[in-house]
């Protein structure tokens, strides 16, 4: 199996590479949260603490990605309203400016 060494686990498990994961078995059932990589099931709290954060940063990498920094300001820049569906609703959009530098757009209906 071949890793990614960038990006190893504090843990100390490393990532299997794309290559890896693609040949790997589908699982159809959610995966025990018990049971370890190694197949060691976990006994006590202090063992799940240690085995969460391997969860948590195992979801971080393949399904979430990584927390962006918070930022330092958001800014509202506009404000717009209109009528949809024959003026049955309306639509507001607000846009913030975050950072200085992305903005964002959010659609209430």
């Amino acid at each position: 199996m071949t890793t990614n060494q960038a990006e190893t686990p504090e843990n100390g498990t490393e990532w299997p590479d794309e290559e890896t994961l693609k040949n790997m078995p589908r699982i159809t059932s959610i995966p025990d949260p018990f049971l370890r990589q190694d197949g060691t099931r976990v006994e006590t709290p202090e063992e799940f603490e240690e085995h969460r954060a391997y969860l948590r940063a195992a979801l971080e990498h393949y399904v979430y990605g990584a927390l962006p920094e918070k930022a330092r300001t958001i800014e509202a820049v506009s404000a717009t309203e209109a009528e949809i569906l024959d003026g049955k609703a309306v639509q507001r959009c607000e846009t913030l400016l975050i950072d200085g530098m992305h903005r964002v757009e959010i659609r209430f209906t």
